[in-house]
């Protein structure tokens, strides 16, 4: 179970979060608090497996608090929640190795929980417009996974946030709509995907930029929920459930 940790100064979006993540209480534990709460003093030292940290917009105050609080909590990796995503702030996240993705504050729920399932599997999740943003100041680095210009995955090829009613949308929500339908995971479901079109793992681990161990364990995950042993029973069963791999 991951265990996850927001720091956000408005309630109602610690609230809103809280709810994003409900679906996901076998698999998550939330704990959430305002930057400057009492409540804060007990998460030091509580090494979360991701800090979600929401960014007001002040580069004078955020980083500095921000920087503060990584020490203070010593997560694993960390999550940006900016009311706006920058080039500036993509510059400056990208200079910290902790930090693992950036997602905006008005992204939709879909969007935020595959930003998180994708950190917790080890991979990352930045807008698609970081390598340019990278290449005007300095050089792209390789994913913490090791592959580096492969296709990615569906998510990680995602502008962030994306507009209601875009075809990227409407993909992003086919997914979890799907995955909900066969009670797995949207990131067992792109697994499925990507098993479905006949990939060995090695091949799905590279196209969603996470390490073998990380596809495998996703895959067998993946097996036991739909009730089956091998990738050909799973696309079957999953074809029979109504899926479109």
């Amino acid at each position: 179970m991951a265990k996850l940790i927001l720091i956000e100064a408005q309630p109602l979006i610690r609230l809103g979060m809280a709810g994003v993540l409900q679906p996901l209480n076998d698999d998550a534990f939330l704990q959430s608090c305002g930057p400057h709460d009492p409540e804060r003093a007990a998460l030091a030292g509580s090494a979360p497996d991701i800090m979600i940290y929401g960014m007001s917009g002040d580069g004078t105050h955020d980083w500095p608090h921000l920087h503060h609080a990584q020490q203070e909590i010593a997560p694993r990796r960390v999550l940006l929640l900016p009311d706006t995503v920058t080039h500036d702030l993509l510059r400056d996240a990208h200079a910290n190795d902790t930090i693992a993705g950036c997602v905006a504050k008005n992204a939709t729920p879909a969007e935020i929980k595959a930003a998180i399932m994708m950190i917790d599997a080890g991979g990352e999740c930045f807008p698609r417009c970081l390598k340019r943003v990278l290449n005007d100041g300095g050089p792209v680095r390789r994913s913490r996974s090791g592959a580096g210009g492969g296709m990615g995955s569906v998510f990680h090829d995602t502008r962030w946030p994306v507009e209601a009613g875009s075809p990227e949308s409407a993909q992003l929500q086919s997914i979890a709509d799907q995955a909900d339908a066969l009670d797995v995971t949207p990131r067992q479901f792109e697994v499925l995907s990507l098993l479905a079109k006949g990939d060995p793992i090695k091949t799905v681990a590279r196209r969603m930029e996470i390490s073998v161990a990380t596809a495998k364990t996703h895959a067998s995950s993946l097996y036991q929920r739909l009730g089956v042993t091998n990738k050909t029973q799973a696309v079957y069963v999953a074809r029979q459930r109504g899926a479109e791999i």
